[in-house]
């Protein structure tokens, strides 16, 4: 992952710094909790994102974090650059490229997404590809949609659903599905709630704390533990 992560840190640093220091940065902290309801195994996150707002079309957003099993002495860091282009007001489409550690072995994941808000409802979709950097991982394409229903006129509360897929080497793969709930605040917070099912048949609940500055972030994080939890 320390390859990727000096690759992520070269083309922010070729970012044009005088732009960065002049335009608007909003941002995005998450702190997680899921835990498994059929192995008893608890996992926590802590995640941030940061986007840039430039005059032109072509924006950046950075993110980071770090998740952990309760049981297991291993973190799992991880660092993320998107690079998207707003198609129209509503519409962006962009790439994204990761490195992390996952357990002890390290991961590059990239692909496209796109990002589409049409009245109260925002849609969020991506492809792309996970390479292992260390042995003993497994390469594979990877998948993932995510709905956010706003409700009311206030629109401070949601309803959310997604599905998230992984296809690995050997006939290897990773399914997820969500339902969740989520709650604005007047002062930038959102609590949300999900309920989870793996293709393993466990069930998994999560509980989130979003901090928001500014407009926040358009896309969510690509990481494997923020689209697979408690996995």
């Amino acid at each position: 992952m320390t390859r990727t992560i000096r690759l992520l840190a070269l083309c922010t640093a070729l970012s044009p710094v005088p732009a960065l220091a002049q335009d608007m940065l909003s941002a995005e902290l998450e702190l997680g909790l899921s835990t498994n309801l059929d192995s008893s195994v608890n996992f926590k996150r802590v995640e941030g994102s940061f986007m840039t707002h430039f005059s032109g079309r072509t924006n950046l957003q950075l993110d980071f974090g770090m998740s952990k099993y309760e049981a297991d002495g291993s973190t799992s860091p991880f660092m993320a650059l998107h690079v998207f282009y707003a198609v129209t007001p509503s519409t962006d489409i962009g790439m994204f490229l990761s490195g992390e550690d996952r357990l002890g072995t390290s991961y590059t994941l990239w692909g496209a997404e796109f990002a589409h808000t049409a009245g109260a409802l925002e849609i969020q979709g991506y492809a792309g590809f996970q390479d292992p950097v260390s042995a003993g991982g497994l390469n594979g394409n990877i998948y993932g949609l995510d709905l956010a229903y706003a409700l009311g006129a206030s629109q401070t509360w949601s309803l959310l659903f997604g599905a998230h897929m992984a296809d690995l080497d050997g006939g290897t793969s990773r399914d997820t599905a969500y339902l969740g709930v989520a709650r604005k605040f007047a002062n930038g917070m959102t609590l949300e709630a999900r309920a989870a099912q793996h293709d393993t048949g466990d069930a998994v609940l999560s509980i989130a704390a979003h901090f928001q500055l500014g407009d926040g972030v358009r896309f969510n994080r690509r990481d494997f533990f923020q689209n697979f939890p408690d996995y």
